[in-house]
């Protein structure tokens, strides 16, 4: 009888660690993700991307440096981002598309004269995204 319980516990335990792991895999796979790259020569003193229903704001970005935005749309649309160079210097760009539910895997790569995206929606593309414009 024990050894039942002890089964069945066992069972119990390696079902609720199976549901979390696919609860963390879904929660990834539906939420955004775009990586803001600073390939200039000075610190961005403030980056702000506006997403469909969501606005985020990162300020000092150093040379080479990147940050992480993660996020889920409320609704389809693009996005909007808005660059502040420490020389004054100001980039603004609409760029990408968003979908929610969609798991996009964006770029920003931020260059002393403008923005660039690069997608990647599919990660065993990675190393192989280009630039769309």
């Amino acid at each position: 009888m024990k050894q039942i319980l002890l089964v069945l516990s066992g069972i119990g335990i390696v079902a609720f660690i199976a549901v979390a792991c696919l609860f963390g895999l879904f929660f990834y796979l539906s939420s955004g993700h775009i990586v803001i790259k600073n390939e200039t020569a000075e610190t961005i003193n403030q980056c702000s991307v506006e997403l469909p229903g969501n606005k985020k704001t990162f300020e000092n970005i150093g040379p080479t440096a990147e940050r992480d935005l993660w996020f889920s749309p409320t609704h389809d649309g693009e996005y909007h981002v808005t660059v502040t160079l420490s020389s004054g210097r100001k980039l603004v760009d609409d760029l990408g598309y968003v979908t929610p539910n969609l798991g996009n895997r964006d770029c920003l790569v931020i260059s002393p004269d403008q923005i660039t995206l690069v997608q990647d929606k599919f990660p065993s593309l990675a190393g192989k995204a280009k630039p769309l414009r």
